[in-house]
């Protein structure tokens, strides 16, 4: 297993599982046709869109077998009216689905908590859809706090309540 930054060659393989973990995660939250049209080029060209647009956004991959199994993104805290304490914020976290209970999760998870103490940060957030509880789960297990704070998105015209975690790092 290692972990290392993520290249912009990664951008088929983050692609593919970024839409494959979604259709998963969210099947029953997010509205059906909206998952079905998720589409890896489209995918694919906003990952490598974003290393041109935010070039200082932490991306993180994680092979095992030669392979991209999961990643990760972060950085600033993009909520800073609703959890102002917190210095950074876990945007994404996704495994692929055919490689889940392997660790892969917590692995990156630690690696990007570690990165975040190194730049001196103290607290991070991240935010989930409040009726995904594999997500929810994975949070607390691996040191999260759920916070008081809640926000609304709308994801395919369906408005979702977003709950955040608190990670003390």
């Amino acid at each position: 297993m290692k972990i290392r930054s993520m290249t912009i060659e990664d951008a088929s393989k983050v692609a593919a599982i970024h839409t494959r973990s979604w259709q998963k995660a969210y099947q029953g939250i997010v509205a059906q046709n909206f998952l079905d049209q998720i589409n890896i080029d489209d995918r694919k060209r906003n990952w490598i869109d974003g290393f041109h647009l935010n070039p200082g956004l932490i991306r993180l991959v994680l092979e095992d077998k030669n392979m991209v199994q999961a990643f990760l993104c972060g950085l600033g805290n993009r909520e800073k009216k609703l959890l102002p304490d917190c210095d950074c914020e876990l945007w994404a976290i996704y495994c692929d689905p055919d490689s889940m209970k392997k660790g892969y999760g917590k692995a990156l998870l630690d690696s990007y908590k570690e990165m975040m103490k190194y730049r001196s940060h103290q607290k991070m957030s991240v935010w989930t859809l409040k009726e995904n509880m594999s997500a929810r789960n994975f949070y607390e297990r691996n040191g999260g706090v759920i916070s008081h704070k809640q926000k609304l998105i709308e994801i395919g015209g369906k408005k979702l309540e977003e709950v955040a975690y608190i990670f003390n790092l």
